[in-house]
């Protein structure tokens, strides 16, 4: 067809007085351009005209996987696909006059095929992973397997364009990287650690979208926001943005904290300095006061208790009764103590654990401080004090003082 095409426009341009010497080069750029239109207009019939038609039927149906696999962007892809597979074809024939033009008459039309094909592919991938995602956002591996099916796609047409271009078999391709391989190992590194890294952590069930963790060695702490080959992205919570390689994750570790508030629970752990110097026996009459108490230790009879003894025995019990506590369940034993730390220099900390109901932050922060208040505003009762290092102000204040009494001098 295309070589009639050139004879009759090669006989009309004789007629109508065109030098012979340029009849070729003439009816060979008339043809490319008629045939550069023609595709056009045939790709704008498939994505706009044609991609009307074709959405209307798919909206039409009920099922929801055409809507995914055969969204806008894929149709226009595959009308981009169409048009490629078909100027494979047509264009090697405007090559006529010029044999020597047609090895790239060939390949050019052959590595869009192959471009067009790989996008293709990367928007169904895409729509493969929405599918499986579709009602559960949190779909663990879903990322990972985006990323590894986009590498393979992507690969797989770097290897076909280098072939068709060079006029050679995939095969031959393939051993030349093999030759190279040393060399793409250290170009490559991150990506190929990284998508290991990834397939653990998804096959584990270690990581996924959207969930908290915490990586001290990288700063970092807030939501898990993307997850691909070369970086892990997360959102701090101060809306700071941390990209950390997956394979650092496994073999530096992190805290993922999503599994807590899948429980609907948080764990408050705080202590406390006690002043060692305010640490003593109480009195007979305090230990009649607090012996009506509910948690004041039974069997003391005749022993002086302590009253860092007896402000830990108050603690634990204030803890047990919090109204937001969480009981222990079957799987998950839920620690409540109040425990008592080896001396330092800052004093004695008294630490509590405890679980409460609120995976909600602020509320937690809330509830955290008023029950922290309680307790320091509590000490007074077993004649504790909290330590505290001195200031500047209890310094002058000592100075001041001082100055005013001689008889401290």
């Amino acid at each position: 067809m295309i070589k009639d095409l050139f004879a009759r426009l090669s006989e009309w341009l004789v007629l109508n007085g065109t030098e012979p010497s340029a009849v070729e080069w003439v009816s060979t750029l008339i043809l490319s351009t008629l045939m550069l239109l023609a595709l056009g207009f045939l790709y704008w019939l498939l994505s706009s005209p044609g991609a009307r038609v074709l959405n209307y039927f798919v909206d039409k149906t009920e099922t929801e996987p055409d809507d995914i696999f055969l969204s806008p962007k894929i149709v226009d892809a595959l009308s981009l696909l169409i048009v490629a597979a078909i100027g494979v074809w047509l264009l090697p024939a405007l090559s006529q006059y010029y044999p020597e033009a047609r090895v790239w008459t060939e390949r050019g039309p052959r590595v869009a095929l192959i471009l067009a094909g790989a996008h293709v592919a990367s928007l169904e991938v895409r729509a493969l992973c929405i599918f499986l995602r579709r009602g559960n956002d949190k779909r663990s591996g879903v990322l990972v397997l985006r990323n590894v099916l986009n590498t393979a796609v992507f690969a797989i047409a770097a290897i076909l364009c280098i072939a068709s271009l060079m006029g050679k078999t995939p095969m031959y391709v393939l051993s030349g990287i093999g030759a190279m391989a040393a060399i793409l190992m250290l170009v490559f590194k991150d990506s190929i650690l990284g998508m290991m890294a990834g397939i653990r952590l998804s096959l584990n069930g270690m990581l996924k979208e959207h969930d908290w963790i915490s990586v001290p060695t990288r700063g970092a702490d807030g939501r898990v926001e993307d997850v691909s080959l070369t970086a892990v992205k997360v959102r701090n919570w101060d809306k700071s943005i941390a990209l950390i390689p997956p394979h650092s994750l496994v073999s530096e570790g992190f805290i993922n904290r999503e599994r807590m508030l899948d429980l609907g629970v948080r764990q408050l752990k705080r202590s406390i300095n006690i002043d060692i110097h305010s640490v003593r026996h109480i009195t007979q009459r305090e230990a009649e006061k607090f012996a009506t108490e509910p948690w004041y230790p039974a069997g003391l009879q005749g022993e002086q208790p302590v009253n860092l003894m007896l402000f830990r025995r108050w603690l634990r019990h204030t803890l047990l009764s919090h109204p937001r506590r969480a009981e222990k369940q079957k799987k998950h034993p839920l620690q409540v103590m109040a425990r008592e730390l080896p001396a330092t220099p800052e004093g004695i900390p008294v630490e509590m654990f405890l679980f409460i109901h609120c995976p909600d932050w602020e509320e937690f922060e809330e509830l955290q401080a008023d029950l922290m208040d309680r307790i320091l505003a509590s000490l007074h009762r077993f004649g504790l004090r909290a330590h505290q290092s001195p200031s500047g102000a209890d310094l002058r204040s000592i100075s001041t003082e001082v100055s005013l009494n001689p008889a401290l001098q």
